[in-house]
């Protein structure tokens, strides 16, 4: 019998469907998001919450995971391992890096013992819960500290997520560009190509349709995975539809030694809107 030596905790925007946290034991620090009196925690009914968005007249606040709630995830996953790695999504995003390792240094009086480290993925969503996922696996698999967070710096450089924004309307809500950029991007049909790389969101492309966004990401894939095995997440903001036939094609076009579909988490999708369509995925040779 295999001796797991690490548990790994990540945050909730990892966007992983619940029975693979639960098959790989990861343990999570759930993001809330606040719509008026109403508290929503991220990772619970995510359509719930991308209708709330599309009707709620308020803008939604969100709030990183709080150094209690990564102090509790600690002491569950205390109870697998006394290794415990957490994964949080970009320092540059978020300040939830720096909430984990004051989690951290409070675990040092409740959980003596217990050695934690915290690493800032400088990714998010679907790219950290790839990360997170084989990670996880390498710990089921027996390996300690040193190797998993070896495995974690070496996928790192491998994984990207690219999204597709069905509008610039969310954006503009949240205040990050002006209100003629929503009426041109309206009126010239864009759908903006996204990437998430070295930590922050970049804007890749802005193809003036649906179908040449899509035909743009996986030209962008193509030339990245070629023709070896991939790990690959098609991730969607209200679009299980798309999403189906954009793993269809993923299916078709990839050699994927992993493909899933899964919901793009609400505490990012907050500020992107619902309508969201985009894949996370890394070559997957040593994994």
């Amino acid at each position: 019998m295999v001796v797991q030596k690490v548990s790994v905790v990540a945050d909730s925007s990892i966007s992983l469907p619940s029975q693979m946290l639960e098959q790989h034991s990861i343990l999570t620090a759930p993001f809330e998001i606040a719509f008026g009196d109403h508290v929503y925690r991220d990772g619970t009914e995510p359509a719930r919450f991308y209708e709330l968005l599309r009707t709620s007249p308020q803008l939604p606040t969100t709030s990183s995971p709080s150094p209690a709630s990564f102090l509790a995830a600690f002491e569950k996953a205390a109870h697998q391992a006394k290794d415990i790695l957490c994964l949080t999504l970009s320092a540059q995003l978020s300040a939830t890096y720096q909430s984990a390792c004051s989690a951290a240094a409070m675990a040092k009086e409740s959980l003596p013992g217990v050695r934690i480290r915290v690493v800032d993925t400088q990714t998010a969503a679907a790219a950290e819960g790839l990360l997170a996922l084989a990670v996880a696996r390498r710990a089921q698999a027996g390996a300690d500290m040193e190797e998993v967070l070896r495995a974690t710096s070496e996928l790192q450089a491998r994984v990207r997520l690219l999204g597709i924004l069905d509008t610039l309307y969310y954006i503009w809500r949240g205040g990050h560009i002006p209100k003629v950029a929503v009426w041109l991007g309206s009126a010239l049909q864009i759908k903006p190509l996204l990437e998430l790389s070295s930590g922050d969101v970049h804007l890749v492309a802005r193809p003036r349709t649906q179908r040449r966004a899509l035909e743009q990401m996986l030209g962008m894939m193509d030339r990245y995975l070629g023709s070896g095995p991939a790990s690959v997440a098609v991730v969607h903001a209200a679009t299980p539809e798309a999403a189906v036939e954009l793993e269809a094609e993923v299916r078709r076009r990839f050699q994927c030694r992993e493909l899933f579909v899964t919901e793009f988490p609400p505490v990012i999708g907050a500020h992107t809107g619902p309508g969201l369509l985009g894949c996370a995925f890394y070559p997957a040779t040593d994994s």
